[in-house]
């Protein structure tokens, strides 16, 4: 079953003029699905984050000089903001591992 969370991103797109440097921010709102039942396990969690990223940053584009780009820091507020409101042990641990240095482990 489809699960849905409404997020609220600030977007910030450095735009550079002829006269100075002009940070012009967007709010970004965006509706992220996921699928409750796979959080379960740790490889549907991993499933679960990867498709709120990939979600966060169809959302999170902006267009800069003619070209798209992706606001990375739209994505990890975003991204963040999901991972919390959904408040999945298995999503948080994954979402933990993907910003924290890996440890391994030894015998």
């Amino acid at each position: 079953m489809k699960s849905v969370i409404a997020m609220l991103c600030a977007s910030a797109a450095l735009v550079a003029p002829a006269f100075g440097d002009i940070t012009k921010e967007t709010v970004v709102t965006a509706d992220l699905y996921y699928d409750h039942t796979l959080l379960s396990t740790p490889e549907g969690a991993a499933e679960t984050f990867e498709a709120l990223v990939d979600q966060a940053k169809e959302y999170c584009r902006v267009e800069l000089y003619g070209y798209n780009r992706t606001d990375r820091s739209c994505v990890a507020e975003m991204t963040t903001d999901a991972v919390e409101q959904i408040n999945s042990p298995m999503l948080t641990a994954v979402y933990e591992g993907t910003t924290l240095p890996i440890t391994l482990a030894s015998k």
